[in-house]
């Protein structure tokens, strides 16, 4: 049974969890014993006396192991967090009050800077106003351009051990939340972080007010943490591959790369979403012709409004003709159909196995499942153009190879330029005069139009006609 519970914990997709093994720790206290007395007992010297020391050897040791898993480690995880004192003063100062139970006095983010898989520690300086009939939770919502949701914690103040219902009104305290980045967030993006109570039957929010920047809705944005370009982007024509990461597929095929646009589409309308796959070993003895791609948009209440599946550049490239160590550039069309309604949805990739009947076990480095869909970046459908990306392509430099810029007019990044596998647009964004008559495509196409000329051997065109048009 322990073999069976320990090999389940090797591949279960929740990764290695030792709490299976509570049910059964009594049982193997007792069998443990029980072996380790019979030993003795048919050792060269007596037997019955030995046994009778090493089950007081064992007594001690379980008991000072209790004693000190207690006061190690279990006491120190239901303290309550602790005072604020000269030494822990906040780096950032605030005055928002969150509905009539709390304030929030204080606030330091642990850097400005994040690459992909990395943590963001966010401590937060609370003043507890008045107890709670339920328990109230706290949200840490990292959010990116278009206000798309990069990474997320939710907790109970004092990770349950000091609950609103439990709360002295006036004592403060200080307590840092970690917020996971995952490694498949996309960059460069520039991260707002935002706070807020909220309950968790029924989901509703705190209303917030104070000094806050947009501390008069329902949370309170502290800063911004970035998450920095990767080595290349921006470049005219880059060789690097865009949003560089690593995920094994069956140990067959890795994901060694990504990349998305437009992230905000309206209903009817396509994002593109370019993979670079590689073979980990030569696939040809397989039935490898059954591996085919999965992409899909899953929303808020699990629904799949948009699904493609084929296999890898429309069938023009199939695994069994993959050399190991060679990356595959794979361009997928996603459409969102009419109706979809306005919201997030996340993407996930994996691969189907048609000659098995499922699909291939994404496998992480120390070699236990982690599923078999991989999350990616979020997509945003909206309801109007207006909100949509705006960009811009051509071909130039004489290798017809493509380049595009792209701008978006969404808050709180109004007009924020970003290179898109071309010329990167904040040295020519920075001069472009900030003016009311800039707000259609067309006019943002004619500006630049002049500025973009020299650099190109062949004139510049809106992406898909002779027009600016909204991704």
């Amino acid at each position: 049974m322990a073999l069976v519970l320990f090999f389940y914990i090797l591949v279960s997709p929740a990764g290695a969890m030792g709490r299976f093994y509570f049910p059964g720790l009594p049982a193997y206290g007792l069998l443990v014993f029980a072996g380790l007395a019979a030993l003795v007992t048919r050792l060269p010297w007596p037997g019955r006396g030995a046994a009778r020391a090493l089950a007081a050897l064992v007594s001690a040791l379980l008991c000072a192991g209790a004693i000190w898993a207690l006061a190690g480690y279990l006491a120190p995880a239901y303290t309550p967090p602790p005072e604020p004192t000269a030494a822990t003063q906040p780096a950032g100062a605030i005055d928002a009050a969150f509905g009539d139970v709390a304030r929030l006095r204080g606030y330091e983010l642990s850097a400005d800077t994040v690459q992909p898989g990395a943590p963001v520690f966010v401590t937060l300086h609370w003043e507890p106003l008045a107890r709670t009939d339920a328990p109230l939770s706290v949200f840490v919502h990292l959010l990116g351009l278009y206000d798309l949701p990069v990474a997320m914690r939710a907790t109970y103040t004092g990770l349950g051990a000091y609950p609103s219902t439990l709360w002295e009104p006036g004592r403060a305290f200080v307590e840092t939340y970690r917020v996971d980045v995952p490694p498949t967030a996309f960059a460069p993006d520039w991260l707002r972080v935002e706070v807020g109570l909220f309950d968790r039957e029924s989901g509703a929010r705190l209303p917030v007010r104070g000094d806050a920047p947009n501390a008069n809705g329902d949370a309170a944005v502290l800063g911004q943490v970035n998450i920095p370009a990767y080595d290349g982007y921006g470049q005219m024509y880059p060789d690097v591959i865009p949003n560089p990461l690593y995920f094994n597929f069956g140990d067959r095929i890795a994901l060694v790369g990504y990349d998305i646009f437009p992230r905000v589409v309206e209903p009817g309308r396509n994002s593109y979403v370019t993979f670079y796959w590689k073979a980990l070993r030569p696939l040809e003895d397989e039935a490898v012709e059954d591996l085919r791609v999965f992409l899909q948009a899953v929303g808020a209440d699990g629904e799949i409004p948009a699904r493609f599946d084929g296999y890898p550049q429309q069938g023009m490239s199939l695994p069994s003709t993959w050399t190991p160590g060679e990356v595959i550039e794979d361009q997928r069309r996603i459409r969102f159909p009419a109706g979809t309604a306005a919201g997030f949805y996340l993407l996930q990739v994996g691969w189907m196995d048609q000659a098995g009947g499922g699909r291939l076990p994404i496998i992480a480095p120390d070699g236990h499942w982690e599923g078999d869909a991989l999350d990616l970046p979020r997509l945003r459908v909206v309801a109007t153009a207006e909100e949509t990306d705006w960009w811009l392509e051509g071909r130039g430099g004489g290798t017809g190879k493509r380049w595009r810029w792209r701008f978006h007019n969404l808050r709180p990044h109004p007009w924020r330029g970003m290179g898109e596998r071309g010329a990167s647009p904040t040295p020519l964004y920075a001069g472009l005069p900030q003016s009311p008559e800039l707000t259609t495509p067309a006019a943002l196409a004619q500006l630049i139009r002049g500025a973009t000329r020299p650099l190109l051997r062949q004139p510049l065109r809106a992406a898909g006609g002779a027009r600016a048009r909204s991704g």
